[in-house]
């Protein structure tokens, strides 16, 4: 069976046994815990040790919590890697005080996995092909909402976070910081503002998501 047609439980346990493979077979390998100096100023280490929020941030005046919809204007130039994990979200609604609109909120549904270097190499390919979207007069999305994936990568610490919607376009957007800042909504160090095109190849290189429709 595909990795498109798995269930999600299936795709984080698939994740989870390949993770713990590429650690020579060790099931510890599937869960981000690694140990933390407490003088170390690196943000992996800021926050815990770690990589993944249990709610992805998101502006206050958001409804639907995923973010710009603006395209971005350039290519990111994203860093190598030394180690990356990839986490899940899925959508919960909530209600806003006093106006009662509905508000959404991605919060993480499993535990971080760790990806194996094989594995990262195929992403980091998939990362270098993200790009703005096309121009015209606009891009057929679907009109479901299905779950998000955040893959975080780690350069000696330094955390930079790729969010992409597993519905829609698949849409891509980045954040220098996963924990606290906005998907899509910062530039810098490589990270570009606004929505990139390319996530279904990133979702492809993860063995992850579903197929479009």
């Amino acid at each position: 069976m595909s990795a498109l047609q798995r269930s999600l439980p299936a795709l984080l346990l698939a994740l989870g046994a390949l993770a713990a493979c590429g650690a020579g077979g060790d099931p510890s390998a599937e869960v981000a815990t690694a140990p933390t100096d407490p003088t170390d100023p690196t943000e992996l280490a800021a926050h815990d040790g770690e990589p993944c929020p249990e709610e992805l941030p998101q502006a206050s005046e958001e409804t639907h919590g995923s973010g710009t919809d603006a395209p971005a204007t350039e290519r990111p130039s994203l860093p190598t890697a030394d180690e990356a994990w990839v986490c899940s979200y899925g959508s919960e609604t909530t209600h806003r005080r006093g106006d009662g609109d509905a508000v959404v909120r991605w919060q993480r549904r499993a535990e971080p996995v760790v990806l194996p270097t094989r594995r990262l190499d195929r992403v980091q390919t998939a990362l270098a092909g993200l790009e703005p979207p096309p121009a015209g007069e606009g891009r057929a999305c679907t009109a479901d909402f299905g779950p998000r994936w955040l893959l975080v990568l780690s350069d000696d610490g330094d955390l930079t976070g790729v969010v992409v919607d597993d519905y829609g376009c698949h849409d891509v957007r980045l954040t220098p910081d996963p924990h606290t800042v906005v998907p899509g909504q910062a530039e810098g160090d490589g990270v570009v503002a606004g929505v990139l095109d390319g996530g279904v190849a990133v979702l492809d290189a993860l063995g992850v998501g579903r197929p479009l429709r």
